[in-house]
């Protein structure tokens, strides 16, 4: 004869160090069809967007909305109601596009961060030379790296969109219909024309090359970004970010 054994405590099953360390006291289902999706479940549990083929409902909506049940300290079991974004095209991305960025712009606190997200949130720009080094060894304020890491942005986004055939030349004009907040410009006759000072902003490139950075932004406090358009094969590369290289 089976018998069910009643355990009643005081204490909920799922201490303080079992929620920090991770388990899963969280239930997401849809509420027309009270179905559960895993991939919903971690979008929530990651506050993160999914992306999915639009084959049926829900995958072909966005948001798709959710009802989410969670565990409370006291073991009480709470309802509400939330929405997932689900990317499955690319006009879905694009309404979401600066969401996105500022999250990852959120979690970047470093000069090391920026280089650590150099194949994910920079991934269509090259930061080389000099500006590699600056980031990793970066001691300046926080505002000013707040600027650098939206400038690169920019600077990621023209590469995208040129690469993509969405632009057939660099120009400062595009940098700023894209958003940049910040001056850009070329350098001067005077600068070109002097063999001293255009050496100052002539930096290596990944192949080994040594070209002149002739574009750069102007943040706050007299710091530049110099970058280089290799226009042939559409690469954006970011030689140096520190203060204004000598003009004269």
């Amino acid at each position: 004869e089976k018998k069910m054994v009643v355990v009643s405590t005081q204490q909920p099953f799922f201490s303080q160090d079992d929620r920090d360390a991770g388990v899963d006291l969280v239930d997401v289902h849809i509420p027309y069809d009270n179905s559960k999706h895993s991939a919903l479940l971690a979008a929530v549990w990651n506050d993160s967007p999914v992306v999915s083929f639009p084959t049926r409902k829900p995958w072909n909506e966005s948001p798709i909305h959710i009802i989410i049940q969670s565990i409370d300290d006291s073991c009480n079991i709470n309802k509400a109601e939330g929405n997932v974004v689900n990317i499955y095209s690319m006009k879905v991305l694009d309404t979401h596009e600066d969401e996105f960025q500022r999250k990852q712009l959120s979690i970047i606190q470093t000069g090391k961060d920026i280089i650590n997200q150099k194949n994910t949130t920079y991934r269509s720009i090259y930061i080389c030379d000099n500006a590699e080094k600056q980031l990793l060894s970066w001691s300046h304020s926080q505002t000013i790296l707040n600027q650098v890491k939206e400038s690169l942005i920019f600077l990621n986004r023209f590469a995208e969109k040129w690469q993509g055939r969405e632009f057939n030349d660099y120009s400062h004009k595009i940098l700023q219909e894209l958003g940049l907040n910040h001056h850009v410009s070329g350098e001067s006759e005077t600068v070109k024309q002097n063999p001293v000072l255009r050496k100052k902003r002539e930096f290596w490139l990944p192949d080994g090359s040594k070209v002149f950075f002739e574009n750069h932004i102007k943040l706050s406090q007299g710091f530049r970004i110099y970058f280089y358009n290799d226009n042939a094969k559409k690469l954006v590369y970011v030689g140096y970010m520190g203060k204004h290289l000598p003009s004269k």
